[in-house]
């Protein structure tokens, strides 16, 4: 019991910390945060798949790799780019709430699936989630912040966190949905074959965000400078 109460402490402060980066690091772009994030997630994957590369690779299917990149888009890449940009624009207090109703909204969306909870069970449940989410937006919308933000932003940044919800939300259940309907790929195969296709992802996300860098930088001389400069 108090093991696992321990492991629930670590992972609940573990998982914390994708709400603390984008705030120590408002520097850094959404999109250049996620992508970093999920190209070194990439590389670590890719050094625990190569022991079985093969035999992964023997047994992998069109529909498996259509899948794993959809869920890797939604419940990574997508998932943190709209939770950062909340965290950016509304901080980590709303954001981590919003955010934070993830076990219910799970519950819900898989509530036929089977050894669901029935719905019944969740009502007093769901009515503190829905007073707590009004009491913290409440809080954002009346209480003055050193550096003012305006109610458009504010607005932005909830809509970011919602859909950040909503994303890992899906993945969630039809990640869990996908597993119930293949057999051929253990929980712990699938998790670092969706990780190699996530640091794909991300890395090609990288260099997308590298190559428009490099191309505002080009206009950037070419705006200041009467000839063509070199390098460009």
């Amino acid at each position: 019991m108090q093991r696992g109460v321990a492991y629930g402490v670590m992972a609940g402060a573990l998982w914390g910390m994708v709400f603390l980066v984008p705030r120590v690091l408002p520097d850094f772009s959404p999109l250049l945060l996620s992508a970093g994030r999920y190209t070194m997630y990439g590389i670590v994957s890719l050094a625990a798949a190569l022991p079985m590369a093969r035999s992964l690779v023997k047994r992998l299917t069109r529909e498996d790799l259509g899948a794993l990149v959809k869920l890797a888009l939604a419940g990574n890449l997508l998932y943190y780019l709209l939770l950062t940009a909340a965290v950016h624009m509304i901080g980590i207090a709303p954001a981590s709430l919003i955010v934070g109703v993830l076990p219910v909204t799970v519950t819900l969306l898989g509530r036929r699936d089977h050894g669901a909870v029935p719905l019944a069970r969740l009502v007093w449940p769901l009515s503190l989630v829905v007073a707590g989410i009004a009491c913290i937006n409440i809080d954002v919308f009346t209480v003055a912040d050193s550096t003012p933000v305006s109610i458009a932003t504010k607005f932005l940044g909830l809509a970011c966190a919602i859909g950040a919800l909503a994303c890992w939300t899906w993945f969630a259940v039809e990640n869990a949905r996908y597993l119930q309907r293949q057999t051929h790929f253990s929980g712990n195969e699938w998790s670092v074959l969706w990780g190699v296709v996530t640091g794909a992802l991300g890395a090609g996300l990288w260099l997308v965000w590298s190559l428009s860098c490099r191309l505002a930088a080009c206009r950037g001389r070419l705006a200041t400078s009467a000839g063509t400069p070199s390098g460009c």
